[in-house]
């Protein structure tokens, strides 16, 4: 997700300035999250009548309970995410935004951090097996949100020599927009950070770059 239009998202009216009113809209969201929603009501009086009655099915009525499951449901259950750390979260991304007005040249910055990081491994076959090893998480995540991206990459800031907004810039343009409330990094944007030979010209570099 472009960091930039991340910060347009905060402001809804569009007036350039992060209001009161637009910020404790998404405290409120933060809240309530993807999925959060009841099911409609029955639409009329036997309806409702049908659903107060318990149907007694027999064997061949039954259907095979299916557990459905969404994004937040693969994230290990201790490092999901409360509403008070979701509304820390945006707080951060906001004093972010403030201390780094324009990220163009802190992208750049750390896209020359990661290539020096990874050529100190070899050449290109050894820096992906480098980059492998180092983000494979310590214990099994299937998805990262932003409580276990951020963990991964303070544990990189000192070899790659990131800074914490670098940091943060990282972990907020690689959240997914269908999910921010509940922080879930897309795994794919995530790694471009660092499978991506930036040395190089090829369309999807130059893609990637663009979009943050």
């Amino acid at each position: 997700m472009n960091y930039v239009k991340l910060m347009k998202a905060f402001d809804a009216n569009g007036n350039g300035i992060v209001e009161q009113r637009e910020f404790v809209e998404l405290i409120e969201n933060a809240t309530d999250g993807p999925g959060a929603s009841n099911p409609p009501a029955p639409s009329n009086a036997r309806d409702r009548g049908a659903a107060s009655q318990p149907r007694n099915l027999g064997n061949q009525d039954a259907a095979p309970k299916v557990e459905v499951l969404n994004l937040v449901d693969t994230v290990n259950p201790k490092d999901r995410l409360n509403a008070a750390q979701s509304i820390a979260y945006m707080k951060e991304l906001l004093a972010c935004e403030d201390r780094v007005a324009d990220p163009s040249d802190d992208i750049a910055t750390i896209f020359d951090k990661i290539t020096a990081w990874k050529q100190k491994a070899g050449d290109l076959d050894a820096q992906e097996k480098m980059v492998a090893r180092v983000l494979k998480p310590k214990e099994n995540i299937k998805i990262h949100n932003m409580k276990t991206v951020l963990i991964k990459l303070n544990e990189l800031a000192k070899p790659i020599g990131l800074s914490k907004d670098e940091i943060s810039i990282i972990a907020y343009s690689s959240v997914d927009r269908d999910w921010f409330t509940n922080m879930i990094i897309m795994q794919g944007e995530f790694l471009k950070w660092f499978n991506l030979n930036f040395e190089g010209d090829s369309r999807e570099e130059l893609d990637f770059v663009d979009s943050k």
